[in-house]
Formats: structure tokens, sequence, C-alpha cells
């Protein structure tokens, strides 16, 4: 005979014990079931909680770049970390490998034998990878053109030595072209004159002129004061010679300082006449010599 509303209502609670627990929980006969999916719902929010810890910890945002250094005769070399980068197999089957700059709709390229990881995983490669680019990967310009304005890059390698399977790590770079050399101006020049001398008194006058060598950025320079052929004792006329000096020495040998860049420098240029066979031909006489800005 079936149970009335009434009977239902007035059937005593079953206590089911929970799982892990000396507790017990009261709930209608046979219906164990609101434990059990109480139970399984609680798994799964602690599931999808590790779930997110887990994606947050393994797409933390990488800091890692390759930066193309710009070199002599078009050549480049690349630097830096391929953390930035992404990792792909590539459909290869040898142990000839790449390494392409594609950048400013040019090309630079090098091939690699035997280019490999010491060991499986993607790390293995990285580390490998990184630890060439702190020498420096040289590369090439080819003929050939490229579509690629901004820098890309394709760094592949083996995964092992004795694998023929081919990884690249792909993806855009920083292209720094090298700082331009410093440049330097003569400024104010003022020229070496003696105005009228007398002839007897000739031996050992000086006159003094000067120059002023202002740099875009710290530099050595040498200034020397000489002849076009490098000598500092010249010949004004006959049995008349001038020695010619950069702030107190040689002319040949010059001076040498650090120019800042940022503060001009000054340097005293001299002649000092001497007449080795006594009085000199009088007369009006002109010399050019050469003022020498060398830089280091």
């Amino acid at each position: 005979m079936m149970a009335s509303s009434q009977d239902r209502v007035r059937r005593p609670a079953v206590a089911t014990p929970l799982k892990g627990s000396s507790k017990s929980k009261k709930s209608d006969a046979g219906k164990s079931f609101t434990i059990k999916n109480s139970e399984e719902f609680g798994m799964c929010k602690r599931y999808l909680r590790w779930a997110i810890v887990f994606m947050g910890m393994s797409v933390s945002p990488s800091h890692g770049s390759v930066e193309v250094v710009h070199v002599a005769a078009g050549s480049v070399v690349l630097r830096g970390d391929v953390s930035g980068l992404q990792l792909v197999k590539r459909n290869l089957w040898t142990q000839t490998t790449y390494t392409n700059l594609y950048m400013d709709k040019s090309y630079w390229s090098r091939t690699q034998n035997r280019w490999a990881a010491g060991g499986f995983g993607a790390p293995a490669m990285r580390d490998f990878v990184n630890n060439a680019l702190a020498v420096g990967i040289p590369l090439a310009k080819m003929n050939e053109s490229s579509n690629d304005v901004t820098a890309r890059v394709e760094i592949c390698l083996n995964q092992t030595i004795n694998s023929l399977d081919v990884y690249c790590f792909q993806g855009s770079a920083t292209s720094t072209h090298p700082d331009p050399s410093p440049s330097c101006s003569v400024q104010d020049p003022r020229d070496v004159s003696f105005g009228t001398v007398e002839a007897s008194d000739v031996s050992g006058r000086r006159a003094n002129g000067s120059i002023t060598v202002k740099c875009t950025k710290p530099t050595t320079v040498t200034i020397r004061f000489t002849s076009r052929s490098g000598q500092d004792l010249v010949t004004l006329a006959e049995g008349l010679n001038a020695k010619l000096r950069v702030s107190e020495k040689d002319g040949s040998v010059g001076t040498t300082y650090l120019n800042s860049g940022a503060v001009p420098n000054f340097s005293i240029l001299s002649a000092t006449l001497s007449s080795p066979n006594g009085a000199p031909k009088t007369g009006a006489f002109n010399y050019t010599a050469v003022v020498r800005v060398e830089l280091h």
C-alpha cells in the first residue's frame, strides 16, 4: 500500500555519516546523494581555484628581448635574450639550421651545422641560444629583400646534438643603430702674427695664436702644428726659421687631451723665430702651417 503524503512527512529521518568525519548530518532517507553532490561541488571549486593559480604562473609576462646591433659593412650582431620569443617546431629534418633577421626590407642570415642544445626541452634550448646571444650572433647581409620593416628574427637549432628535429625561436627584435662617431669643430682660430720686427731682434722672437676645439661627445683629441710635410721647424725665408709649438710642446708631437664634449678646449699655437746666420734678409714674409686635429 502506498503511503500518504502525511505518512511521508512523519517518516523519521536517517542519520548519514559524512566521509572523513565522525559527525553525522540528517537528511531524508534514500537521499544521501545530496551530500555527495555537495562534496563534488566543493572539489570542483578547489580544482578551479588551482587551475587559475597555475595559469597565472604559466603566462607571466616575459621581459626578454633580442637586440640588433649594427656593425661595420652592413653586418649586424644579435644580442639579448629569447625569453620573449615563441618557440616553434619546424617541419624540417636536418642538422643544418639557420638564424635569420628581417628588417628595413632587407635580410640577414647565417647557417649553423650541428648547432644544438645540450639537453631536451625548451629550457635547455633557451639557455643554449641565450649563451650564444651573450657572445653575439653575427649575421651577414644577403642580396635578397624582405617585406619586413621592423626587426623580426628566427633563431633555429636542433634539440640535441644527435637529433634532426628543428626548433626556432621566432618574434620581434629591437634594432639599435650605433651612436654616431664623435665629430669636432674648430672655433675662433687666431693666426700667429709677428707684426713688424727689427732685423736685429729676430732670433728668439715669439708670437702666439690659438685654436678652440669643440666636440659633440667625449673623445680624446690630439692637436699638432706643423708644415704640410709634418715638420715643426720650418723655413720662412733664406736665413729665417720658425719653431712651431702647441701648448709649449713641439708641434710634431702635439698635445693630447680629453675633450668632454660639453666645454670647448683652448690651445695655444706659437712660433719662435731664429736666424742662424745672423740678421736675415729684410722684407714681408708669410708662411702657411697646418693644424691637425686628430680624434681617438
